[in-house]
């Protein structure tokens, strides 16, 4: 035996050792899903089972209209994508994926029973459900999968970037079948919503954004996402398919909710300044507008979070973050007026005065005002309570404050 064959054979071993052990139901596996509105497709790496299911363009899911996404920016689409290889994200050719698995921690052991595709064709909505009967029959699935995903100009997911694609490039892998996915921009709507909403709903799960964000309220006939798992086990297990309704319901709401949030999303980014948004709603888009658009609109959204409604404690961050962007922009003289309003608004925070106390000694010139900054920074610290960051703190001010002593002594025997 060659070192080739034997490398070739211990890859196979690690590959069979890591797949998952389950009872074979490939005689009855399909029969029992008699009762799910879907077709079994023969191919020649075996059969999988597929429910499709068309939604008309004006079909309205929460606030939004499916075919509103279609009169987005597909400009703003790129911009939010993890990849920008193009520069202009075709939104019609966007592929909505979601999958459901026997388990989240992932790794070669993991599989993804049901793949759920939804994408624009013509003047519907069509939504592909792949689903695996029997694990032995992965490969067609993932065959399937593939020529649905291979007219595809990207797919969007929502926190498929660390799990749902590694998930499905695993499989692909394993099942040594090319992945459509590594070619396709990829959007991570889970990302984008924390940026939105981190600390302003309950939680930042699709579940919850349906309920305090979009107005979507889901069925009695869904399940709890920590349900799936066991329900595909138990079909396995019993052949009994009847709870696989529940999972399908479920995975479908969750990608025709992707379609609501991509919406909703690229209208706030592409339109940041509107009315519609609250000062707390133009800070989260100036701060992701910073690294992603152009500062003109950062600086825009930022002076509108200032000019609306802000809760309190998000007052100082708007003016940090602001007068930190006229700084990098060397527009000192602007940021002053910010710098002065968070000296005022935070008593014991030393930082907008030592801005301060710079602007005046390296750009106005005047040691007098730098010195007398920096003296109230000092001020500000000495309420700290005692400890070494305190002690640290008062160190650094005391170092400037001799400094600026010492420049503006030599400059009166000057």
């Amino acid at each position: 035996m060659t070192t080739t064959d034997l490398r070739r054979r211990l890859q196979r071993m690690a590959m069979l050792s890591s797949a998952p052990k389950y009872p074979h139901l490939k005689a009855e596996s399909f029969q029992n899903l008699s009762t799910i509105p879907g077709l079994e497709i023969e191919t020649s790496s075996g059969p999988y089972y597929v429910v499709k299911t068309r939604y008309p363009l004006g079909e309205v899911h929460g606030e939004w209209a499916l075919g509103d996404l279609l009169r987005c920016s597909s400009l703003t689409a790129s911009r939010l994508a993890h990849t920008n290889r193009s520069g202009n994200l075709d939104l019609s050719g966007l592929a909505f994926l979601d999958t459901e698995t026997t388990g989240l921690a992932g790794g070669a052991g993991t599989l993804a029973f049901l793949v759920g595709v939804g994408r624009f064709v013509v003047d519907e909505f069509i939504l592909h459900q792949f689903f695996l009967g029997d694990p032995e029959d992965e490969l067609a699935m993932l065959a399937g999968l593939s020529n649905l995903l291979g007219g595809c100009s990207g797919v969007a997911t929502f926190n498929g970037y660390t799990f749902d694609i590694p998930l499905l490039e695993t499989r692909f892998m394993l099942n040594r079948h090319p992945s459509p996915l590594r070619d396709l921009e990829h959007i991570d709507l889970l990302p984008l919503s924390r940026r939105m909403w981190r600390g302003r709903t309950t939680r930042c799960s699709l579940g919850v954004l349906e309920q305090e964000v979009l107005g979507i309220t889901r069925s009695g006939d869904d399940v709890p996402g920590w349900l799936i798992p066991r329900i595909y086990a138990n079909y396995l297990r019993t052949g009994d398919a009847h709870e696989i309704r529940r999972i399908i319901y479920h995975n479908s709401i969750d990608i025709l909710s992707m379609v609501t949030l991509s919406t909703h999303l690229l209208q706030i980014f592409t339109d940041p300044l509107s009315e519609r948004h609250s000062g707390l709603d133009c800070l989260r888009i100036a701060l992701w507008l910073e690294t992603n658009g152009t500062p003109s609109q950062a600086e825009s959204a930022y002076r509108a979070a200032l000019d609306r409604p802000l809760p309190q404690v998000q007052h100082p961050v708007a003016l940090r973050r602001l007068a930190a962007f006229l700084k990098r922009a060397n527009r000192r003289d602007e940021a002053l007026t910010f710098w002065e309003q968070l000296a005022d608004m935070i008593q014991d925070d030393p930082d907008p005065c030592v801005e301060i106390a710079k602007y005046f000694e390296w750009h106005v010139y005047s040691m007098h005002s730098a010195l007398s900054w920096t003296e109230r920074a000092l001020r500000g610290v000495k309420i700290w309570p005692r400890g070494w960051r305190r002690d640290r703190r008062l160190d650094a001010l005391q170092h400037r404050l001799d400094r600026l002593q010492r420049k503006m002594d030599k400059k009166i025997i000057t």
